[in-house]
């Protein structure tokens, strides 16, 4: 059995790992969330300068949006070597080809 370390590059914690994983998919099916139509997520460092012009989640509603982000970082190629091969694997053995996670509107 191979051993997963403790921390990958000095930053990525077997805890942050855990979350990034919570946040990726079973946080959708976590039950105190399962009245809810919309979730706004946070970072626990995040904050907001000034109320929202417009309410964030009745403009995505309105676009017929079903997901949001304010940006896209890049990660450290030893983070994410393999990850698109691994998407593309469990997408197809369980039943949901990539073009099915395409933005849609």
């Amino acid at each position: 059995m191979s051993r997963v370390p403790a921390i990958i590059g000095g930053h990525a914690s077997v805890g942050y790992r855990n979350m990034c994983r919570f946040f990726s998919g079973p946080v959708f099916r976590y039950p105190p969330l399962g009245g809810y139509e919309w979730v706004w997520r946070l970072d626990s460092d995040s904050f907001l300068l000034a109320p929202p012009p417009r309410d964030p989640l009745r403009v995505m509603a309105a676009g017929g949006f079903a997901y949001g982000y304010l940006g896209v970082g890049r990660e450290d190629d030893y983070l994410t070597t393999g990850l698109w091969d691994t998407v593309r694997r469990h997408l197809d053995q369980h039943g949901s080809p990539p073009e099915a996670w395409a933005a849609r509107r």
